[in-house]
């Protein structure tokens, strides 16, 4: 397998424990249930390693021109994934994203860098400034995180609708369902998404195209002219 390769790819390794039911629950009382990253590694320091997968997760077709004609009508496109630094920044190359002026940064940098400015509670901007801040540093000049988790992705949405954006987001997975709950436009994928992402959309893509995305702000933009026309006549 080439390095070309194993950049797109998702690895899932499994490992095991012989471990009795008592012995697993007095360490989970122990340890407060494995809540932060010192505990999950005590953990994990019993474990033994059983094997790695490699997933393959091909990109779909002409999902690169359905960007580029996006970003051509002025909606640009921003990656939010769980995946690894290599995964996703593999997929931003492969979709033509790359440009002098953005890049890629890690979600544990994005919470680093709202901490201050955004309350997490409120899910609120702290004062204007800060939403100055957000939009020079982070909306102007990020195309794509990864390592997210679901307070992260509902974070984002959150702080681009703050901030002038008419914010449509797309999912497939239970981690994205309360991003999806706060963008402006919601839409999951038919097939490949799960009953929890259906419940909170606007749209439901049946054949799991990205393409369709596209005809959809084109159908609406056209629903949106001939409103307003009609209204002016």
């Amino acid at each position: 397998m080439i390095r070309e390769d194993i950049d797109i790819l998702k690895a899932l390794s499994y490992a095991y424990c012989d471990w009795g039911k008592h012995e697993f629950e007095e360490m989970q009382h122990r340890l407060g249930r494995f809540e932060n990253e010192e505990d999950r590694r005590e953990l994990e320091a019993h474990l033994v390693f059983a094997a790695t997968f490699w997933l393959k997760d091909p990109l779909r077709e002409d999902v690169d021109q359905v960007i580029a004609d996006l970003k051509r009508v002025g909606t640009e496109t921003k990656i939010l994934s769980g995946d690894h630094e290599a995964t996703v920044s593999k997929t931003v190359e492969k979709l033509g994203m790359l440009d002098n002026t953005r890049r890629t940064i890690s979600a544990s940098e994005f919470r680093k860098f709202m901490e201050p400015i955004f309350n997490k509670d409120t899910l609120q901007f702290t004062c204007i400034e800060a939403a100055k801040e957000f939009t020079q540093n982070i909306k102007d000049k990020v195309h794509s995180m990864y390592r997210c988790n679901p307070e992260d992705k509902l974070m984002f949405v959150q702080a681009m609708n703050q901030t002038g954006s008419f914010c449509a987001y797309t999912g497939d997975s239970i981690s994205d369902a309360s991003a999806l709950s706060a963008a402006y436009v919601s839409m999951s994928m038919g097939k490949s998404g799960c009953a929890v992402t259906h419940s909170h959309s606007d749209i439901i893509i049946l054949d799991d195209n990205f393409s369709s995305v596209k005809n959809a702000f084109k159908w609406g933009r056209n629903i949106f002219d001939n409103a307003r026309k009609f209204i002016q006549y």
